[in-house]
């Protein structure tokens, strides 16, 4: 029996579109892909998060797929954004890449306007794993500081609307995601109101008279 593994890869010159698209059913260790007299400056395999494994990239091609990120690429959908993401931060737990990777990747969310759920969720993840293992290092001040930057503008820019309850379900995971982010990362803003809404709010939370979407945010921040 023999297990094929498909796997959809986008090639392009361009860090706004991509021109080719082909699906690869591997069947074995190593493959060799001719493609004749055409060449492509970069490309991105497993397309939409489809597939359990993570791709090893060049350093040139992870930078050109970072400027794809930066430009906005409107066919690099936001599970290729998660996953660009979560490839990043794993292979940079490797010894085959370092955590440059990482930062290239995630330039693109200091675009305020950025409010893809899926990235951010993936993100959140990686960066909060990574400050746990880092709490008692040298490192922890500097990684903190780069997360702080990747969060602050999007918590400056949606700050009224992030601390109440209206929006959808989706609306709520990800204005959750934000605050603790925000908060991890010691965002004074994020503090300062997370501290005044507890200090409102805790005599009615010890008399079990809250009833608030945003209180375990507060408990797990304060």
């Amino acid at each position: 029996y023999v297990w094929y593994v498909p796997i959809t890869c986008r090639f392009s010159n361009d860090s706004t579109t991509f021109s080719y698209n082909r699906t690869f059913y591997l069947d074995r260790v190593t493959m060799n892909v001719d493609f004749g007299n055409v060449y492509y400056n970069y490309f991105y395999c497993n397309t939409d998060f489809a597939g359990y494994y993570i791709m090893d990239y060049t350093s040139a091609n992870w930078e050109d797929l970072a400027e794809a990120l930066d430009n906005n690429n409107t066919q690099i959908t936001d599970k290729d954004r998660a996953n660009l993401i979560n490839n990043a931060f794993l292979s940079a737990q490797t010894t085959e890449e370092s955590y440059r990777v990482v930062r290239s990747v995630t330039q693109f969310f200091f675009r305020s306007a950025y409010s893809g759920l899926l990235p951010w969720q993936v993100l959140s993840y990686h960066a909060n794993r990574m400050l746990d293992v880092l709490e008692y290092e040298s490192l922890f001040g500097a990684v903190q500081k780069y997360f702080q930057l990747v969060v602050r503008n999007y918590y400056r820019n949606n700050e009224v609307s992030l601390w109440n309850d209206q929006g959808t379900f989706s609306d709520h995971i990800l204005k959750t995601i934000i605050i603790q982010l925000a908060c991890r990362t010691r965002l004074h803003e994020c503090i300062d109101k997370a501290t005044t809404l507890w200090d409102e709010g805790y005599p009615d939370l010890a008399n079990g008279l809250v009833n608030h979407s945003l209180v375990s945010v507060l408990l797990f921040n304060s």
